[in-house]
């Protein structure tokens, strides 16, 4: 899968939560997010969040009572490990993904005015299915990352205007990027990281 159809089909369900958004209004909204990650992975015999990425992508809210939403994303995101300016160069991993998220969301913090009605915080939580697209190793130590990757995501959003707000979250691996055999143990490498950015709603 190319960078080019990747654009394409977050472009694609961008379009399409947008067009429900503006036809069903307030039950429906989408948006458009940006985060930096900070990440590493369990089991690589180094430490510290070194490995430094991004996730781009887009949303879609359906709302499910007057403070909970059902979300669905679909995001490209970079994540990985890396050895630390401390540490002997012996772990430099980078893996690209596109996942789907589903979220539930809590909103609080009603604004009211004039001109706008609002939610000024949410706090979510979800699962994230994501398919391996793109990986890279030092020396190709490990060459066979697993395909297929499910997490699970925790955040939150505080919304600044009624569509501009600072985000961040937390991302486990339930599964591992990769696994092996060492001194008769199973080591599993699982990926973990932190995102911090900004998101646009319409």
């Amino acid at each position: 899968m190319n960078y080019k159809l990747n654009f394409f089909i977050i472009l694609f369900f961008t379009v399409i939560c947008n067009e429900l958004s503006a036809q069903n209004s307030p039950r429906f909204s989408s948006g458009v997010a940006a985060y930096f990650n900070a990440a590493q992975i369990d089991g690589d015999e180094i430490a510290g969040f070194n490995r430094f990425g991004y996730t781009v992508g887009a949303f879609g809210r359906a709302r499910l009572k007057k403070n909970m939403d059902l979300g669905l994303e679909i995001k490209y995101s970079t994540r990985g490990s890396r050895y630390g300016k401390n540490d002997p160069p012996i772990v430099n991993i980078g893996l690209k993904y596109i996942e789907v998220p589903v979220l539930f969301i809590i909103k609080d913090w009603l604004k009211e005015d004039e001109k706008n009605k609002f939610y000024k915080m949410e706090f979510l939580g979800g699962l994230s299915a994501a398919r391996l697209i793109s990986s890279s190793s030092l020396n190709n130590i490990h060459p066979e990352f697993k395909k297929f990757d499910l997490s699970w995501t925790a955040g939150f959003s505080y919304f600044a205007t009624k569509h501009f707000a600072y985000a961040a979250r937390y991302t486990r691996s339930f599964t591992p990027v990769y696994s092996y055999e060492k001194n008769g143990q199973n080591i599993r490498l699982i990926s973990y990281f932190i995102s911090l950015g900004l998101e646009y709603k319409f």
